[in-house]
């Protein structure tokens, strides 16, 4: 009876140093995540900043070619919106993979 109490005890003991863990790694998850937040929220004014001031260009009338504005804010705002989801993201895949 005491060894089955004594695996038991170990058993909770073990449970709680993993939660203890847990909630540990929870708070830098918490403190990560908001760090990201504040720069993706600066980011994002900046960008919102830069698309304003912004005048379009004009295209250059070629013979039958035309240029389109629309094409260049569209790269440049997937780019900026992949590398956003990159640094968020990259963290929580190298905690994933170690």
């Amino acid at each position: 009876m005491s060894r089955e109490l004594s695996k038991i005890i170990q058993i909770v003991q073990n449970n709680a140093a993993k939660l203890d863990t847990v909630l540990e790694n929870q708070e830098k998850f918490e403190v990560m995540m908001n760090t990201h937040d504040t720069r993706i929220s600066e980011l994002s004014t900046k960008v919102d900043h830069n698309m304003k001031e912004d005048r379009p260009v004009e295209p250059k009338k070629e013979k039958g070619k035309g240029v389109k504005n629309e094409f260049y804010y569209v790269n440049i705002y997937n780019t900026i919106i992949v590398n956003i989801l990159h640094y968020i993201f990259m963290p929580f895949l190298i905690l994933i993979i170690a």
